[in-house]
């Protein structure tokens, strides 16, 4: 089992994996795939690679 360090508001944990170097903060975004809400990382890094819970259930 993974550990997550980010959750999102509906509970989701993921994590987000910083995919080479760049010397400018910019900012990523992806959708939960469990309430649509729009995810943003900040980093300074060329892509990113995020990695979602796939045995969450949300509740409600």
């Amino acid at each position: 089992m993974s550990n997550y360090f980010y959750k999102c508001s509906c509970g989701q944990p993921y994590n987000v994996k910083q995919e080479g170097d760049y010397p400018f903060k910019d900012e990523f975004f992806r959708d939960c795939p469990s309430c649509g809400k729009e995810l943003k990382y900040k980093a300074c890094c060329m892509s990113t690679d995020w990695e979602f819970d796939k045995s969450f259930k949300r509740e409600g």
